[in-house]
């Protein structure tokens, strides 16, 4: 029995040098398509579209961080956008207040335009720096008007573009300029009224102004008192005499609005036809400009550049020249009284000038 066993035992085992059973034929078969698999992969990835895929895994990583620094940027930009929303909307704000009938809240929109100012390199600067010199020019209430003033005196330490300034500057004489002639060619009706106003008032025509007509005959004026005839001869105004105040106030800030640029820095040639009585100029270099037909009683260029500057049929009234520079300057044709309201108290201007 034990030697059969043994017999079966060596005879389950394989001879030595004798080869193994061969592979199943299934197994044969999954190494055969795996290797087909393996080659069709590599023949795709050596292909153009594998090649392409191959760069596209490649580039994965760069494109993500691109990604991810784009979409920080549209962030940044939108926080950037709604930022300047909030900036647009306190400037409308400002503006709407500006535009108010009540004199605190145009106060209110001029500490609004104030802080715009304020912020140097700001697009809406210039913006501010415009809307505050138009609303100078139309500023009926003096506490108002010398609030916005006042915002020219503390601009000194803001670092403003010369070309917002220059604008600045001629915008402001253009208002002066505009407001000027109207005033000018107004002043014959405005003293018709208060003419007609005085006849009217007189016992001799009670209820007449009505139909005093333009101008007042002489019969009607020959009818008048004593007195009334003196306040008739009174209301021959000067130009810029007891002006209204929607006009008064408006044409006096703008003359100072003007020195107070200048001073600041900004440039310009052109001041013809302008109202800037009692204005300061004083050390300004205002070389080759041109003050043709402006009022300029009283006004200071002590120490001023006028060099080449014309002053024809400008009203010279008082003027001082002190120490200025007038060589080459054209003085022909100045007056020292307005033509229209001839007051011979006026001085003569000081000469004391280089030529």
């Amino acid at each position: 029995m034990a030697d059969s066993q043994r017999t079966i035992g060596r005879n389950d085992q394989p001879e030595p040098g004798g080869s193994e059973s061969p592979p199943r034929p299934e197994k044969a078969e999954l190494e055969r398509q795996k290797l087909e698999l393996e080659k069709q992969l590599l023949q795709r990835q050596l292909s153009a579209a594998g090649a392409t895929m191959e760069w596209l895994k490649a580039a994965a990583v760069p494109v993500a961080v691109l990604g991810a620094a784009i979409s920080f940027f549209i962030g940044f930009g939108q926080i950037n956008q709604a930022e300047q929303n909030r900036s647009v909307d306190r400037f409308d704000k400002a503006l709407t207040r500006l535009a108010s009938d009540k004199v605190n809240e145009r106060i209110t929109g001029v500490s609004g335009l104030r802080l715009f100012l304020a912020e140097s390199g700001s697009l809406l600067q210039g913006s501010a720096l415009h809307f505050l010199v138009n609303a100078v020019a139309v500023e009926s209430d003096e506490f108002v008007q010398s609030a916005m003033l006042d915002i020219f005196v503390d601009m000194k330490s803001l670092k403003l573009d010369q070309a917002k300034l220059n604008e600045a500057l001629r915008t402001a004489i253009e208002h002066n300029r505009s407001l000027t002639k109207k005033i000018r060619t107004g002043r014959k009706e405005r003293i018709a009224a208060i003419q007609k106003k005085i006849v009217a008032g007189s016992k001799q025509f009670e209820g007449l102004q009505a139909n005093i007509p333009t101008p007042i005959p002489k019969r009607l004026v020959a009818r008048l008192s004593q007195n009334e005839y003196l306040d008739f001869l009174d209301a021959q105004l000067g130009t810029f005499e007891k002006l209204d105040v929607k006009d008064d106030v408006p044409l006096h800030g703008l003359a100072r609005l003007i020195t107070m640029l200048l001073k600041l820095g900004a440039a310009g040639k052109d001041f013809s036809e302008i109202y800037c009585e009692n204005c300061n100029f004083d050390a300004a270099n205002l070389s080759g400009a041109t003050f043709n037909d402006s009022y300029l009683r009283k006004a200071n260029f002590s120490h001023t550049v006028l060099n080449g500057a014309s002053f024809r049929n400008a009203d010279l009234g008082g003027t001082i020249f002190f120490a200025a520079d007038l060589s080459q300057a054209d003085m022909r044709k100045t007056r020292f009284s307005s033509p229209d309201f001839s007051d011979t108290r006026e001085s003569f201007p000081c000469s004391s000038v280089r030529i």
